[in-house]
């Protein structure tokens, strides 16, 4: 939702992102359990499909590193940039000893 061409849509997905880092899951000691929501098939839209109400909405891994102020200047952008992901090797060998 972040990357919609339509800018009320991005500005929402960043105040659920924001309002997600205020709320820590102090509960469970910071463990995220996965819930699956219930989907809405008739949905005339993408992001009416989840009712994100009912659910516990938690920040998304890819935005963690993003400060508060970049986020928000990112979201006025005409078309919000590409986030870039964290190289870890994906290829191991083993060596045998």
């Amino acid at each position: 939702m972040l990357h919609d061409s339509r800018k009320h849509i991005r500005e929402l997905t960043v105040r659920s992102i924001l309002v997600a880092r205020d709320k820590k899951t102090k509960k469970s000691g910071g463990l995220r359990f996965l819930k699956l929501p219930k989907l809405k098939f008739e949905a005339a839209d993408y992001i009416d499909f989840i009712d994100w109400s009912n659910c516990v909405v938690t920040e998304p891994p890819l935005t963690i590193h993003i400060k508060d102020k970049e986020l928000k200047e990112m979201c006025k952008e005409e078309q919000f940039p590409a986030l870039t992901f964290e190289q870890f090797p994906c290829h191991t060998q083993s060596v045998e000893r």
